[in-house]
C-alpha cells in the first residue's frame, strides 16, 4: 500500500546507505591502499550489493517475489551498473582529471534515477504493482 514515491524515498534510503559504504571503500582503496580507481570503483560498489538487494527486497518493496528470480534480475542490473559506475568515474577521474569524489558523484546523479526505474519496471515489477494496485 505504498505510493511510487514512497518507494522512490524508501529506495534512496537504501542508496544513501550503500553510497557512505561506497565512498568509505573507494577512499580506503584509493588512498591508502593505492589500488587503481577501476579496481577502486568495483570493490566498493560490489561491497554495496547485499545492502542494496536485501534493503530494497525487504524495506523499499517488502518483497515476496520469487527470491531466485528476482536477485537474477536484481543482479543483472546491478552488473550493468557496476560497468556503467566504474567507467564513469574511472573517465571522470583518470581521462577528465576530476577530483575523486567528483568522479563518483557523477555517478551517483544518474544511475539511482535509471535504477528505480528498472528496479519498478522489472525487478520488483510483481511487487510494485501489487502495491499500486491496493492504493
Amino acid at each position: 500500500m505504498m505510493s511510487r514515491f514512497g518507494r522512490f524515498i524508501r529506495f534512496g534510503s537504501v542508496g544513501i546507505i550503500c553510497a557512505g559504504v561506497y565512498f568509505v571503500i573507494l577512499s580506503l582503496c584509493i588512498e591508502r591502499l593505492g589500488w587503481p580507481t577501476f579496481i577502486s570503483s568495483s570493490a566498493a560498489f560490489a561491497a554495496g550489493i547485499p545492502i542494496s538487494y536485501f534493503g530494497n527486497r525487504v524495506f523499499t518493496y517488502h518483497s515476496e517475489n520469487k527470491a531466485l528470480s528476482e536477485f537474477g534480475r536484481f543482479m543483472t542490473t546491478q552488473v550493468g551498473n557496476l560497468i556503467f559506475t566504474s567507467v564513469v568515474v574511472a573517465f571522470t577521474i583518470d581521462f577528465i582529471g576530476l577530483a575523486l569524489y567528483w568522479g563518483a558523484l557523477v555517478s551517483f546523479v544518474v544511475a539511482p534515477c535509471v535504477t528505480f526505474l528498472i528496479f519498478e519496471l522489472w525487478v520488483y515489477r510483481e511487487r510494485a504493482l501489487q502495491n499500486d494496485n491496493e492504493e
